[in-house]
Parts: C-alpha cells; sequence; structure tokens
C-alpha cells in the first residue's frame, strides 16, 4: 500500500518541482529588471509571465513549466546528459516549440508601461 501512495505522489511532486523551478527563474527575471514591487514579488512574475506568454503563444499556465524545462535542458548532469536530453524534449512538447528563454521577455523590455503606477 505504501509503494502505491509513493507511486502515486511522484507526478504530484515533481509536477510541484518543476512549476517551483519555473516561478523561480520567472523571479530572478522580474527581480533583475525591478519589475517587483512586493518582497514575494507577484506582480513582477505576472508580468514576465504574461511578456513570454504573448511573445511566445505558450499558455501563461505553461510558461512556469517552460521555463524550469529550459533551466533542466542547460544543467549539466554530466553521465546523464543524455536521459535528461530525452527527458526534457518530453517535457518541451508542452510548450509547444523547442524551448522558451527569457530573451523571448527581453523583446518588450523598454517598451513597456510597467513601472507606471497602479490607478
Amino acid at each position: 500500500m505504501i509503494v502505491l501512495i509513493i507511486i502515486a505522489a511522484i507526478p504530484i511532486s515533481f509536477n510541484s518541482l518543476v512549476n517551483w523551478l519555473g516561478k523561480s527563474e520567472l523571479y530572478a527575471f522580474a527581480e533583475d529588471k525591478n519589475y517587483c514591487r512586493t518582497e514575494s514579488c507577484e506582480e513582477g512574475i505576472a508580468y514576465v509571465t504574461e511578456l513570454l506568454h504573448k511573445q511566445s503563444g505558450i499558455d501563461a499556465k505553461d510558461v512556469p513549466w517552460c521555463m524550469a524545462t529550459n533551466r533542466i535542458y542547460y544543467t549539466d548532469l554530466y553521465s546523464l546528459n543524455g536521459l535528461k536530453v530525452k527527458f526534457t524534449n518530453w517535457m518541451y512538447e508542452t510548450c509547444e516549440r523547442h524551448e522558451l528563454t527569457l530573451d523571448d521577455a527581453n523583446i518588450e523590455i523598454g517598451d513597456h508601461q510597467h513601472d507606471e503606477p497602479d490607478h
């Protein structure tokens, strides 16, 4: 019974880990570009997510997954790189194209009105 519970929990845990990793990538970018107005930077993360969504056409809910996939893809795992590439290629299928990078969001930077005060 415990083995079944563990097996059932793996996909849920993996999805949570990937989304956490993607949000950390988005947070770092938002913080670097001074889009954070609060410590949690939820507004900055939402703004960067929206930029990536508009630029790439990837569903906004999938942006963190795609950012995490990209980070995993470029992480050197030494002897596991072959397996990692096959696994991330499967993960990229959700992204509707091979990869999504923060450079996609940079296209809009400078042409945004995000720095204006909220009304």
